[in-house]
């Protein structure tokens, strides 16, 4: 079987591929916020919700299933179209204080806003092992910045990172602590197996 058809294969056999097409969700990797959540409950009923990298859009979707009176704004370089009144997107790069001010417009509140910032952010993948490590650690110490600045106290907050450069990861894991009262590090079963990604969830921002 040639690699294009065994990925074929394979993504038709996935349970998370199958619920996911079933329950309507843009993608498999709603599952994995929603077993973060329900393990560690981290959705209030009601607020403000930042979704960084959000395409194509699972997360949100299933936010706002699980808490309706959630509202939530996504950002990501990729188009994304929000399915329910309660989503605002903006199309651009998490990097830029530019595109970080577009989308709180949106929100029209004084910082800090947010009650949970959620980050399933990747980069784009080059290949080279180094590079894209060092890629993902940038995006995951702004998702932190952007705690800082904008969510509130007591505030929750998810971040994806890949195993690998554990200097890096120790830098990560230390601004956490710095900015939160708990850290666990948790993979969700609807995480693929081989994959080398893992979840930060970050509890009750200082």
């Amino acid at each position: 079987m040639g690699k294009d058809k065994k990925w074929i294969h394979e993504r038709k056999h996935d349970l998370y591929y199958r619920k996911a097409k079933s329950e309507h969700y843009s993608s498999r990797a709603a599952y994995k916020i929603i077993q973060l959540d329900k393990k560690y409950h981290i959705l209030p009923p009601s607020g403000w919700v930042l979704d960084l990298c959000c395409a194509p859009g699972s997360w949100m979707e299933a936010v706002t299933t699980r808490q309706p009176q959630l509202h939530v704004v996504g950002i990501d370089l990729n188009p994304v179209q929000a399915r329910a009144s309660q989503i605002s997107f903006t199309r651009g790069d998490i990097l830029s204080d530019e595109v970080i001010g577009e989308a709180l417009r949106k929100v029209k509140k004084e910082p800090p806003i947010f009650n949970v910032i959620i980050s399933d952010c990747a980069p784009k993948f080059s290949g080279i092992k180094e590079i894209d490590l060092y890629k993902q650690h940038e995006l995951s110490m702004r998702v932190v910045e952007l705690c800082r600045r904008y969510l509130v106290t007591g505030g929750h907050c998810v971040i994806k990172y890949f195993q690998g450069n554990s200097m890096d990861q120790q830098e990560l894991e230390k601004n956490i602590r710095d900015a939160f009262k708990h850290l666990y590090r948790t993979k969700p079963d609807s995480s693929r197996k081989k994959s080398a990604e893992f979840y930060y969830v970050c509890m009750e921002r200082k």
